[in-house]
């Protein structure tokens, strides 16, 4: 559409329709980056929720090596002491 060849009112509703449609776009793209932002959001909360739980499952891990070592140790101390009482 030309607005030259249009009354200033038509130009005007012209512009207004325009607008409108921007402000449109403007708030379909608001919503669209709302509901994204929500998503990432809830996936970095799932995934400091696994982090925790690995550090929490290598920590338990750790625990259990050096309560082994610690096993292992004594084992083979008692072993070298009942081969010395023979």
């Amino acid at each position: 559409m030309n607005l030259d060849d249009v009354s200033p009112a038509t130009r005007l509703l012209e512009k207004r329709r325009q607008m409108f449609e921007v402000q449109e776009a403007l708030e379909t793209q608001k919503e669209e980056f709302a509901r994204r932002e929500e998503l990432f959001k809830r996936r970095e909360e799932a995934l400091r929720k696994q982090d925790l739980e690995l550090q929490q499952q290598l920590i338990r891990f750790n625990k259990f090596l050096q309560e082994n070592d610690s096993k292992t140790a004594r084992a083979e101390k008692k072993a070298a002491e009942e081969i010395k009482l023979r």
